[in-house]
């Protein structure tokens, strides 16, 4: 329900919980899935037939993907409602984590990570403007600094449950782990959130700086990518280099 001044009223009781829960476990599965797939690359390189160059694009594309989704966050977010892009998002990083984890070939899922990635962008920025909408005044430094806490774990404990799964189950796991945690979280969004304000699409066009911003966000990513293959690729050779002597005493 909005308020009178049409801005969302605050959750209370039992909706108050299940939707913080909601929006945790969302940003929770975004972050996680930063570091989740590092421990599986080498399973995923032999399976889908490629390269250690060629299979890190499984972690490349998701960061360039959410480099360049996150500016325009909010202007998107006016057109079509607060509500709305958050389920939106939330599916799709579900659906896409399903298509990771069914992907055939490298391409594929390179694709489908860089949905992830896109999606993915717009989940932490998101999930900050609807705790302060679902919160009262008084409960929202609380509910940030709660909030705060699960996605600074996220990256710490990727590598974790990505071994785990890896070892006990199979690689794709790492990525199907998402679908039934996307699944509560769609659900439980579009009963509790309030469907917000959204804009004309006329009224509303997407600023000029944002479209701007993410072109450069963009162009910055790929520099900063092919610098690091550059960094990388000089590290292998040092190396190797630097191990021959010891083979050769062998």
């Amino acid at each position: 329900m909005a308020s009178v001044s049409g801005q969302p009223a605050p959750l209370s009781g039992a909706g108050l919980g299940i939707a913080s829960m909601a929006l945790a476990l969302g940003t929770f599965m975004q972050v996680l899935d930063t570091t989740i797939a590092n421990v599986a690359m080498p399973h995923m390189q032999a399976q889908l037939s490629a390269t250690l160059e060629q299979v890190a694009w499984v972690l490349t594309s998701y960061i360039l993907a959410s480099a360049v989704a996150t500016p325009v966050t909010g202007s998107i977010e006016t057109l079509i409602g607060r509500r709305n892009l958050f389920v939106i998002c939330v599916a799709g990083f579900t659906i896409a984590s399903t298509m990771c984890g069914a992907a055939p070939t490298l391409t594929a899922m390179v694709a489908s990570r860089v949905l992830q990635g896109l999606f993915g962008a717009m989940l932490m920025p998101l999930s900050q403007a609807v705790l302060l909408d679902i919160y009262p005044p008084e409960g929202r430094a609380k509910a940030i600094t709660i909030w705060s806490i699960g996605t600074m774990i996220g990256p710490i404990f990727g590598p974790v449950v990505g071994g785990w799964l890896t070892e006990s189950i199979n690689w794709r796991w790492i990525f199907y782990i998402n679908v039934p945690i996307g699944i509560l979280c769609t659900a439980w969004l579009w009963l509790l959130l309030d469907p917000g304000r959204a804009a004309e699409p006329h009224s509303a066009p997407m600023p000029q700086r944002d479209s701007l911003t993410a072109l450069r966000g963009s162009v910055a990513m790929d520099v900063l990518a092919r610098r690091l293959a550059h960094i990388e690729h000089a590290a292998r050779k040092v190396a190797r280099l630097a191990a021959r002597p010891v083979i050769e005493d062998i």
